[in-house]
């Protein structure tokens, strides 16, 4: 591995990521991806258990990225919606198999960072993680 690869990943380790998807294979892989890249990544199936793992967590989470279609008790949107009360400035990135356009039309959203399409590349998942995080 390279000086600047590492040096990356002990960047990144400053970071804590909260992801969001009741889909179990698409949940793995971004938690897989993100940990790969060096951040700390926090991963939750469902609204309910996202809200235990934030009240339980030591460590302030940095960065949502959220399924909007999200099965169960809560959407990705309302989620977000939670967690924006207790930090306003958090970044939010939702998934989503929808174009925004689509989303936009049946979601009342919170302002967010982005969308990805689901299923999306490391890269583009990475990349999305960057700027959201240099632009909070």
């Amino acid at each position: 591995m390279s000086d600047s690869t590492n040096a990356m990943k002990a960047e990144n380790a400053a970071y804590t990521i909260l992801v969001v998807e009741d889909y179990e294979a698409m949940r793995v892989v971004a938690v897989k991806i993100l940990q790969m890249a060096g951040y700390r990544v926090l991963e939750a199936g469902s609204g309910k258990q996202a809200v235990q793992l934030w009240n339980g967590s030591p460590r302030a989470v940095d960065l949502l990225i959220a399924d909007l279609a999200l099965g169960g008790d809560m959407n990705g949107d309302a989620v977000a919606r939670l967690f924006r009360k207790l930090n306003p400035d958090l970044p939010v990135i939702f998934f989503t198999a929808n174009s925004p356009e689509t989303c936009a039309e049946n979601f009342a959203l919170v302002d967010h960072s982005g969308y990805l399409s689901k299923p999306s590349s490391p890269a583009a998942l990475l990349n999305a993680v960057q700027l959201a995080l240099a632009n909070r």
